[in-house]
């Protein structure tokens, strides 16, 4: 469907409504079974695996708090360290993208790439971008996030921390990256990659 145009902001924004559809049925089969499948231990307790599974950090609810815990726990991390920390976005080439984001409509350079196919090229500049971070001695540590943007093509965002006398060679490696494929198509300069520097003082 997204081959079609029919995925994007003005149609069924990130997947297909068939996607969707099955997506809600899978999850609801799922929650069916595990509902009434039930466990008992070596102490005769009962659990149903709905129960066990509500229990870890596969629940979305654990995961997510897990997610904050660990955010705080890096940024107490970074402030004790005298640390700096900065919000970063990075999108795909225009030819990975099937449409407009304002209008829905196609995009000419579009190539036919499949938002799996963007992945990878995101993934494979990753590794280029750590292994020269690396070789500068450039040390970091945060998370990384991928967000499907209106047409379902990945994009990610990222908070790094790093030393403060490493933050500009940090940006200026990834910035070169991310610009090194079609870097000088419009408005790439504006939206390929973006910084944002955090202040601790408004946080």
């Amino acid at each position: 469907m997204r081959h079609f145009g029919e995925v994007n902001r003005c149609k069924a924004i990130y997947c297909s409504d068939e996607t969707l559809t099955a997506r809600a049925a899978q999850k609801f089969h799922q929650t069916e079974y595990l509902s009434k499948t039930v466990m008992t231990n070596q102490h005769g307790q009962s659990f149903s695996l709905l129960e066990l599974s509500q229990k870890g950090v596969s629940d979305p609810k654990i995961r997510k708090t897990e997610l904050m815990v660990r955010a705080r726990g890096f940024e107490d991390l970074a402030n004790e360290l005298g640390h700096v920390a900065t919000f970063l976005t990075i999108t795909c080439p225009s030819k990975y993208h099937r449409s407009y984001a304002k209008t829905g409509d196609d995009n000419p350079k579009w190539q036919g790439y499949t938002p799996a196919e963007a992945q990878t090229y995101l993934n494979e500049n990753w590794k280029l971008v750590r292994a020269k971070l690396q070789r500068e001695d450039v040390r970091f540590y945060g998370f990384r996030v991928v967000e499907p943007q209106h047409d379902g093509t990945p994009h990610w965002h990222l908070l790094l921390f790093v030393e403060p006398r490493h933050y500009d060679t940090l940006i200026n490696i990834m910035r070169d990256y991310a610009m090194r494929q079609d870097g000088d198509e419009n408005s790439a300069d504006q939206h390929r990659f973006t910084e944002v520097r955090i202040d601790p003082n408004k946080c």
